[in-house]
């Protein structure tokens, strides 16, 4: 059978605009030409930065976009079931040119749940004073707590693109296609901007990999990362009851183009925008 792949990929045209881009053909293409395609592959025009971007999951990450590739930027993030995330970006020939691990950014933090209940949580992962946590609760809503604290991780973005099985391709609108979606659990922080964190480099792997089914602390119901205004990995638990379960952490990821920081991608969105 072998391995299955998510392969989020941006067109970004050398020359023109990318309105006059064939991309209904081109997503109908992509969608015959992989095998095994695991639900619909979705696409948005980015007409702000001059790129086509598409999702989808295939075997073997296969799919052949049909354009003369000497005419084209082509970069592409892909994860598959072997827990791997990587930026690639494609040469004329279509062979990979270059080929790093994805890093991603947040820059806060949100905790949903009853902030009433939730001082033992604050207290024993966040690691911070009481008295700086009354002070934040003072000002947070109900429900809900935000920590301005920024950071870089790598993480699995498999998941399910479309709604249904099918090889027509749908075009959605950038809410749709940035919409949180469930996905394959592996988390790994790598700096963040307040050493005496230990929400994201000990809760949320524990969560990803160990203790799905343990919920901790009493009151908390979600832990998000947030980049721009935009949620890109959340952690929600889920109440059931099903012999000695009562719930389970839910995960859903976001992740993008638009908080990726590897350095070669920025450069080069960089000179692409200066043109």
């Amino acid at each position: 059978m072998g391995f299955t792949a998510t392969q989020y990929i941006r067109i970004y045209p050398k020359h023109g605009k990318v309105s006059a881009l064939p991309y209904d053909e081109v997503c109908k293409h992509l969608a015959r030409t992989a095998m095994e395609l695991d639900k619909e592959l979705i696409f948005y025009l980015n007409e702000q930065e001059n790129c086509l971007e598409l999702k989808f999951n295939s075997r073997r990450a296969t799919g052949d976009i049909n354009l003369n590739l000497s005419d084209f930027f082509i970069w592409r993030l892909r994860s598959d079931n072997d827990g791997s995330n990587e930026v690639v970006q494609l040469e004329s020939h279509g062979i990979s040119q270059l080929r790093l691990p994805a890093v991603y950014a947040f820059d806060k933090i949100i905790i949903e749940g009853d902030k009433d209940k939730l001082t033992l949580f604050l207290d024993t992962v966040c690691k911070k004073t009481p008295k700086y946590w009354d002070t934040l609760l003072e000002g947070s809503s109900s429900e809900q707590i935000e920590l301005d604290i920024s950071g870089t991780y790598h993480t699995w973005n498999e998941y399910e693109p479309g709604k249904e099985y099918s090889r027509v391709p749908k075009q959605v609108n950038l809410s749709e296609f940035h919409k949180l979606r469930g996905t394959y659990a592996f988390f790994n922080l790598i700096e963040t901007t307040e050493e005496k964190l230990n929400l994201t480099n000990g809760f949320l792997e524990e969560i990803y990999e160990d203790y799905e089914y343990e919920r901790f602390f009493d009151g908390l119901n979600a832990v998000c990362l947030s980049y721009k205004g935009r949620i890109v990995e959340k952690v929600r638990w889920e109440s059931f009851q099903t012999g000695d379960l009562e719930g389970r952490w839910n995960r859903a990821s976001a992740n993008g183009f638009d908080n990726l920081v590897v350095k070669d991608f920025n450069d080069f969105k960089s000179r692409y925008q200066a043109k």
